[in-house]
C-alpha cells in the first residue's frame, strides 16, 4: 500500500518531533518521513527549538 502525504489547501499537515539526541523527524498524519524533502525545516528546528519538543500543523 502507498502512504500518500496529506495536502491541505495551503500546505501539508505534518507532526514535527526534535530529541534531546539530536534527530529530528517531519513525518504526515499517515507516518511517511518527510523528513528529507524539509530538510530545512529539520534543520531549523535544531537551531531554534528546545529539544524534546513535538509540533503538530500546517507547513
Amino acid at each position: 500500500m502507498r502512504q500518500r502525504q496529506s495536502l491541505e489547501t495551503d500546505g501539508y499537515r505534518a507532526q514535527l518531533a526534535h530529541w534531546a539526541d539530536g534527530r529530528v523527524l517531519l513525518r504526515s498524519r499517515q507516518g511517511a518521513d518527510m523528513t528529507a524533502a524539509f530538510s530545512e525545516i529539520a534543520a531549523a528546528s535544531l537551531a531554534q527549538l528546545p529539544a524534546d519538543t513535538g509540533l503538530d500543523g500546517a507547513m
